[in-house]
């Protein structure tokens, strides 16, 4: 073997091989401490991208899925509201009934009226009044567009309004007039028919709340699959990274050994010299 001053190259490939051990410790500790196997471009470029594109899916997912719960939450305050409309109807449609006989004295008569009066009032109120997210989905036709899919086109929801007039009922609620029993008679059609008005809506309502649960259900079932297909290619394998680390310390190690070996060649040459140099004198 020959030994060389100018160019120690067992020296220069050890400190080389060296260099690439602590590089590998180093990304081993990094991966490590943050859990994270890519922790920059230059660890894995095609990996970032594909890991870029599935954030940006779980993140159009979840927003999505809150898009779809403020609308099943819309829906189930107007639905609400239905209900009570319904009950107050069905009040009156007793009032209208008992209302509806000649054996009725006038009290009896002033009685229902001002009961109904107030309930046709209430009806009134919760067309106006029910409001959420600052939007009124009983004060007429009611649209909106929802988005709640990360990549298609937005879902449009209507309801009709349950207003006195939209439920047939004259502008004031004229038509539950409970003075007479022929307009009693009346009223009891007109309440029949505002009831069934309302429980098609009710309906329709009860439809659009399926396909929100269905949808916010697949959005959830979208996120969870990006999440975990970016998991496995983001996330620290800690078994298989503490497996190498092992492994580059033990390389480390044996570098140091092998650099200590080939930095005594100089003392050998030294050593050769000296004896050289002393044989000639």
């Amino acid at each position: 073997m020959t030994i060389s001053i100018n160019n120690a190259t067992t020296s220069l490939m050890t400190r080389q091989a060296m260099d690439k051990v602590n590089s590998a410790l180093f990304q081993n500790f990094q991966r490590l401490a943050s859990g994270i196997k890519i922790n920059s471009a230059g660890d894995g470029p095609s990996a970032v991208g594909i890991a870029m594109r599935m954030t940006s899916q779980i993140g159009g997912a979840t927003a999505a899925k809150q898009n779809a719960n403020n609308a099943l939450s819309l829906i189930q305050v107007a639905d609400a509201a239905l209900a009570e409309t319904t009950n107050a109807l069905q009040t009156i449609r007793d009032l209208a009934v008992g209302a509806n006989t000649t054996t009725a004295t006038a009290n009896d008569r002033l009685g229902s009226r001002a009961e109904v009066k107030q309930l046709v009032s209430e009806i009134s109120r919760l067309a106006t009044a029910t409001s959420i997210f600052g939007q009124t989905p009983l004060n007429g036709a009611f649209a909106a567009d929802v988005q709640v899919d990360p990549n298609g086109r937005p879902l449009t929801m209507t309801i009709t309004g349950a207003s006195l007039q939209q439920l047939g009922l004259g502008v004031s609620g004229s038509k539950l007039n409970v003075s007479t029993a022929g307009s009693a008679s009346a009223a009891i059609i007109a309440a029949d028919i505002a009831m069934n008005s309302v429980a098609l809506m009710r309906a329709s309502l009860g439809g659009m709340q399926s396909r929100l649960t269905s949808i916010v259900s697949s959005l959830d079932s979208l996120a969870l699959g990006n999440t975990n297909a970016r998991s496995r290619i983001m996330d620290t394998d800690f078994a298989a990274e503490i497996s190498d680390m092992a492994r580059n310390n033990i390389r480390q190690q044996a570098g140091v050994a092998i650099m200590a070996q080939a930095n005594m060649q100089s003392q050998i040459l030294l050593k050769l010299l000296n004896a050289g140099t002393s044989g000639g004198g």
